[in-house]
């Protein structure tokens, strides 16, 4: 009884494997837009929802990439954290660029042209390949 004490009741459970590693915040940022798109919000009429989406999504891969907590920051936080993270000041310009057409919709009711908020999709595309080049 003793033997079979020790071997069955005290034997140790297998350890659990190893969580795999996470995704890539691009191919996060690359699924994500594809759901946007799919969505298909613009058409819906949906456009303050859009922008906030497409300012959500840009927003938590950069914030991914660059290990800081973008979702809650403002423009100009945001900003000023890209600079001291030593982004490069085109990056900065098309992430500024953005927050001009983004941010009026989101804030002030304004409703851009259809093709002006599709644009965005492209410009935050640009945004997450040469932030994904310049820092890998």
């Amino acid at each position: 009884l003793f033997l079979f004490d020790y071997f069955f009741r005290n034997k140790k459970a297998a350890p659990a494997p190893p969580p795999p590693p996470p995704e890539p915040p691009q191919v996060v940022f690359g699924r994500e837009i594809e759901a946007l798109i799919a969505d298909d919000l613009l058409n819906k009429g949906e456009v303050k929802i859009f922008h906030l989406r497409i300012s959500e999504i840009l927003r938590r891969y950069l914030g991914s990439r660059l290990n800081f907590e973008a979702l809650e920051s403002t423009t100009t936080e945001l900003m000023d954290v890209l600079r001291a993270k030593g982004v490069s000041a085109p990056v900065v310009r098309k992430v500024e660029a953005f927050a001009s057409v983004n941010d009026p919709v989101k804030f002030a009711k304004w409703i851009p042209a259809s093709d002006v908020s599709l644009g965005l999709i492209d410009y935050a595309k640009e945004i997450v390949q040469d932030t994904t080049s310049s820092l890998e």
